[in-house]
């Protein structure tokens, strides 16, 4: 029964005979056959179309003013840059000249005739007090007004009183997305066409199942019919499981005597070494007292010969409580006393067996083979120790060392 493939669960699948029968489709259009309908994707929407701007208060360019002509005159850019006139004095702020009319020049004044003859200076009238006057060269020179125009030169500025400024101008609203009515393109004739409103309804579909609502048919190239599959063997002259009879008391008898065996076998070698121990020892006192005897025949002091150094014996560190390995299933008395021999104590020792620990301990405990595993006593133990100590030993490694 164990080498027998086993049989996929069918139970899921239908029958050919269970199969809904499809609906007759015969009435219904493919999709091939529906008319293709035109592209309103670049048409617009009523809803869609963009409010026109209320224009009752702007000016027709028929109505704006006609603007006079300024070529004439110079933009405020192209006015010649003022020179620093800062440090030159206005025409109010200048001294008023003396009258020098009556004053004649250096070129005009006569030859000086011989003078002796006539009065000295301190015998001259006073000179005027001429202090306050300036000489040309103190004058300062004037600017070149050549390139100023006169006050009466200056045309009239016309009268703007009427016309707004840039700043006062309203912006004109950005009318390039729109188009001019010569500009929109005829629309259609739909007469031929029937409004939504005006369609057939839609038939109820709801009773229908898309395409991708129905199942996937599995694959069942893998699988065999009915028909295909190979004969059942008559297994009516054999028992099933749970129609065996226990043998788990035979096993436990059986192992029992192995070890009834074992113990013998081991009590009968203990019994020859010990029979040899003591031969050797006899055979060790008569070679002493000999030595005993020349000695004192000999009256020489000779060094006995040194007693047998005694078998070191591993010691294994116990604590004060180990714990109960007969709790596991399967480890009696004998073998605990085994394996605390072994220096095996506690549960989480046993748990971190490996496959290569539990085929060590399978052939020192010299047991049934493959009992460990058999029995599990790896999972029971770690079962065990993380009941004692959860945090030590995960549940997830149950089943690590199981092989």
């Amino acid at each position: 029964k164990t080498e027998l493939p086993k049989m996929p669960d069918l139970s899921g699948f239908a029958l050919k005979t269970e199969l809904p029968k499809l609906p007759d489709l015969s009435g219904f259009a493919h999709k091939n056959e529906l008319p293709k309908l035109p592209d309103i994707n670049s048409f617009a929407l009523k809803v869609e179309m963009p409010k026109q701007p209320d224009l009752s208060g702007f000016a027709l360019k028929t109505e704006l003013p006609k603007l006079p002509d300024l070529s004439g005159f110079a933009h405020k850019n192209e006015l010649p840059k003022q020179p620093d006139l800062s440090g030159f004095a206005l025409k109010t702020e200048l001294p008023k000249l003396p009258d020098l009319s009556g004053f004649a020049h250096k070129n005009e004044l006569p030859k000086m005739p011989d003078l002796s003859g006539l009065a000295l200076r301190t015998e001259l009238p006073r000179l005027p007090d001429l202090s306050g006057f300036a000489l040309k060269t103190e004058l300062p020179k004037l600017p070149d007004l050549s390139g100023f125009a006169r006050k009466s030169d200056i045309p009239a500025v016309p009268d703007v009183t009427g016309f707004a400024r840039k700043s006062e101008i309203p912006k004109l609203p950005d009318l390039a997305p729109y188009a001019f009515k010569s500009e929109l393109p005829k629309l259609p004739d739909l007469s031929g066409f029937l409004r939504r409103s005006d369609l057939p309804g839609q038939p109820d579909f709801s009773r229908f199942a898309l395409k991708s609502d129905l199942p996937s048919v599995p694959d069942l190239k893998g699988y065999a019919l009915k028909s295909e599959l190979p004969k059942l063997p008559d297994f009516t002259g054999y028992a099933r499981r749970n129609e065996l009879p226990d043998v788990t008391d035979y096993i436990r008898a059986r192992d029992v005597d192995a070890m009834l065996v074992e113990k013998d076998r081991r009590l009968a070698s203990l019994q020859t070494d010990l029979l040899g121990e003591i031969a050797r020892l006899e055979a060790l006192l008569k070679d002493r007292a000999q030595v005993v005897v020349e000695r004192k025949a000999l009256k020489v002091r000779t060094p006995l010969p040194a007693a047998p150094a005694k078998p070191k014996v591993k010691r294994v560190r116990v604590e004060k409580k180990p714990d109960d390995l007969e709790l596991i299933w399967g480890i009696g008395p004998v073998l605990r006393k085994r394996l605390n021999a072994l220096g095996i104590f506690y549960f989480r020792q046993i748990a971190k067996w490996t496959e290569k620990d539990v085929a060590k301990f399978q052939e020192k405990l010299e047991t049934v083979p493959e009992r460990i595993g058999r029995e599990e006593w790896v999972e029971q133990a770690t079962r065990m120790q993380h009941e004692k100590n959860p945090k030590e030993i995960r549940p997830a490694k149950f089943n690590v060392a199981a092989g």
